[in-house]
């Protein structure tokens, strides 16, 4: 049984980027138009019945990636239940949204891309899984941002790559440091790494600050406005809803370990500027 959710849950991950492919050819995309809302259904089904059964066990796949091991712990099962459950409505909601095939298109591609993605999130349990997850989830969200196809939308689109191109730049740097003096990719075994290892601090830092573009850290926040306002309504809710939370999940999957008096006054000073940033200046909007 346990065995057999574990093997659904990975099918119904990474199928939903197989269905992604497949929605764009001709003979096959009505199949995809039909079903792509109710794709997240399996994962958020699996998610709670998992709290009554806390025993699924972390799977390897010794031939993927550098080894990959996948599962669900308590953590992923919170983020799993979530993301899942975001984009099922906004599925579902989605589906008489665009007048507009061309965009119904490009919306079904990257929902199905991003959500593969972000439920890769989930249940990965070693490094080189989540960031190829992570980086699925981001090249989705670009056409999501840009989904109206005019000028402002790919300047949007533009400003969100060039944020989120960045971010993963710093991300891997600070993973690839932490590996090199790690004794394998699991999770536990790099923030032992970033824990005690000479270079610990650089690792923090770069991950910190590279997850932070996806969260919104201020100042590195100004792409999520934009954004916002021009992608489509569907979309906003899994971005806002889901794919900005990504950033926290990987804050807590790679820095839990690490103690540091200057790190958490940082992450409290961070944390309240911004809540404090973004009702001082939000009120002071015009075009709210």
């Amino acid at each position: 049984m346990v065995s057999a959710m574990n093997a659904l849950l990975i099918l119904s991950t990474y199928g939903a980027f197989i269905f992604a492919i497949l929605g764009l050819f001709r003979p096959t995309e009505a199949l995809v138009r039909r079903i792509y809302a109710w794709v997240p259904v399996p994962a958020l089904v699996i998610g709670v019945i998992s709290i009554l059964r806390p025993d699924m066990e972390v799977r390897s796949l010794p031939n993927l990636l550098l080894g990959a091991s996948v599962g669900l712990d308590e953590l992923g099962r919170a983020f799993l239940i979530l993301s899942a459950g975001v984009w099922l409505i906004a599925g579902l909601y989605s589906r008489n949204y665009f007048a507009n095939g061309v965009q119904e298109r490009l919306f079904r591609f990257s929902f199905l891309v991003t959500y593969s993605g972000t439920t890769g999130l989930a249940i990965a349990q070693d490094a080189a899984s989540f960031y190829t997850g992570y980086a699925l989830m981001t090249i989705g969200g670009y056409g999501l941002v840009v989904n109206v196809r005019n000028q402002a939308a790919l300047l949007a689109g533009r400003v969100y790559f060039i944020v989120a191109f960045f971010g993963e730049l710093l991300t891997l740097a600070g993973i690839i440091i932490a590996a090199s003096t790690a004794s394998g990719f699991s999770f536990t075994e790099i923030i032992e790494s970033i824990r005690t290892s000479k270079a610990g601090a650089w690792s923090f830092w770069l991950i910190f600050v590279g997850f932070g573009t996806k969260v919104g850290l201020v100042p590195i926040h100004f792409w999520l406005p934009r954004s916002y306002f021009w992608a489509p309504l569907p979309a906003v809710a899994v971005l806002s809803g889901a794919m900005t939370k990504a950033g926290v999940l990987g804050w807590l999957r790679f820095l839990s370990g690490y103690e540091s008096n200057l790190a958490s006054a940082v992450i409290v000073f961070a944390g309240a500027l911004m809540a404090f940033y973004g009702v001082f200046f939000g009120v002071l909007q015009t075009r709210a």
